[in-house]
């Protein structure tokens, strides 16, 4: 992702468990290429051709044009990690481990988790019967952060 004046970039990372142990933590800040971001435009970069991976070329394909190049819109960005090998010359470097497709909105800002302004809504209700201190929350079913 390119940063723009003004703003923030977004700094992605992902790590797994293996026997109960954390792996390495990754970021799109790591230097070893390990989480990569692609934008609309970008060309997906793998050490291999796509045809050569049905796994990588299946989940990207709605997503690319007819050219290979990464089709989405300008306020998405595909996040793509290696997290089980560091070795880029090796064919299991796939850039496969997780993938995630983040849509960015200016229409819908929240307060950070998905709740209405009072903190409750109806896809999260909070403790008790749905509202604040237990009480129902009459305004549950209304999305008020839409500005």
């Amino acid at each position: 992702m390119s940063r723009r004046p003004g703003r923030t970039t977004p700094d992605f990372g992902g790590r797994y468990v293996k026997n109960g142990a954390w792996s390495p933590f990754y970021t799109t800040k790591s230097s070893n290429l390990q989480v990569v971001t692609l934008v609309n435009g970008a060309t997906p970069p793998t050490t291999f051709p796509l045809y050569q991976s049905a796994g990588l070329q299946n989940y990207l394909k709605p997503y690319l044009d007819s050219t290979g190049k990464v089709s989405i819109g300008p306020m998405s960005v595909i996040i793509l990690m290696e997290l089980g090998q560091t070795n880029r010359n090796m064919n299991c470097f796939d850039l496969q481990d997780q993938a995630l497709l983040v849509t960015f909105s200016k229409r819908h800002p929240n307060n950070g988790h998905g709740n209405n302004l009072d903190g409750v809504d109806v896809s999260n209700p909070g403790q008790g019967s749905g509202g604040p201190n237990g009480a129902v929350d009459l305004s549950g079913g209304v999305d008020d952060e839409i500005r």
